[in-house]
């Protein structure tokens, strides 16, 4: 029966333990089955929907604009990112943040979650893993990596931005090419889904802090460190500066920040129109739980100024 089932769940008791040898999990006794299915349960599958589709986002993220570039390279199967960037995308930048995600987070409190077993309801039947939520983080991933490579691009080719705020001279010109303008999308792109991470998490500790700005820190100083030393194991550096030369101008600083912002605001505006107009019953105790958080310190405002009348 445990072998047949979907998850098999073992009780250790005095008959044996073959049993619970044989199945998933296993718990000492009966009345820890409650704790398992609706707190560690819901969490379980709240992490894993998260995980598998966020993984999918970010990739989509990261491999259209280069599906985008050679429609503008002549098919030439030029790299839109260096070659440490792809490497490391996956691996250093973008890796550990939703790694922490799927082993902590909370978006409800555990006490909640065992008063209230209807909560249940609103993950059940699959429906965090169904195609149109599938379908709506396949078509974020394509509206932000559009964002990411056309914006940059109608930025990249703006005089303004090639000039640095200078008069245009051909070295200048020269600096600004194929490279930077991969810089400039991947840059984006690595603050893009992380921010999107963060407006996913609810459950923030010195852990996911460290972890989540740390990521964008050491991408920031990878950058600098891979372009700004002349590396004597290379035997030619395209990256050299470029980092550098792209910071240094302060309409790419704009450009960073305005596409961030336009990638982000869709998915934010969804969010505030669902929980206004369609809130489940565990975004609806959410709600609920922060007007509380907030309500003492308005009491203690109102209190305060009474004793000083």
């Amino acid at each position: 029966m445990i072998l047949e089932a979907h998850v098999g769940i073992g009780i250790m008791g005095k008959e044996g333990r073959q049993a619970a040898r044989n199945s998933d999990y296993a718990i000492p006794k009966f009345k820890h089955l409650k704790k398992m299915l609706l707190v560690h349960g819901h969490y379980y599958y709240i992490r894993i929907s998260e995980l598998v589709q966020y993984f999918f986002y970010k990739n989509v993220c990261f491999i259209f604009p280069q599906f985008l570039y050679q429609f503008f390279c002549g098919f030439s199967q030029q790299p839109l990112y260096d070659t440490a960037y792809l490497t490391l995308y996956n691996i250093s930048f973008t890796s550990l943040p939703i790694l922490l995600y799927s082993l902590m987070e909370q978006h409800i409190n555990i006490d909640i979650l065992r008063k209230d077993p209807t909560l249940y309801r609103d993950i059940s039947k699959n429906c965090l893993l169904r195609w149109p939520i599938f379908i709506y983080w396949t078509l974020l991933g394509v509206y932000d990596a559009m964002v990411m490579f056309f914006g940059a691009y109608f930025l990249f080719d703006n005089t303004t931005f090639t000039s640095n705020g200078q008069l245009m001279t051909s070295n200048t010109q020269m600096m600004f090419g194929n490279w930077t303008f991969g810089t400039l999308v991947f840059t984006v792109l690595v603050f893009t889904v992380t921010f999107k991470l963060v407006l996913d998490t609810h459950y923030w500790t010195w852990i996911n802090h460290f972890v989540i700005w740390g990521s964008l820190i050491f991408f920031v100083v990878f950058s600098l460190l891979w372009g700004g030393i002349i590396w004597p194991f290379l035997n030619y550096q395209r990256m050299y500066y470029v980092f550098m030369q792209m910071l240094s101008s302060g309409p790419a600083w704009l450009s960073i920040i305005l596409l961030i912002t336009a990638g982000l605001l869709p998915d934010v505006v969804k969010k505030v129109i669902c929980r206004a107009l369609w809130p489940t019953t565990t975004e609806r105790i959410q709600i609920n739980r922060r007007r509380l958080a907030s309500e003492p310190s308005t009491i203690f405002m109102l209190t305060s100024r009474r004793l000083s009348y």
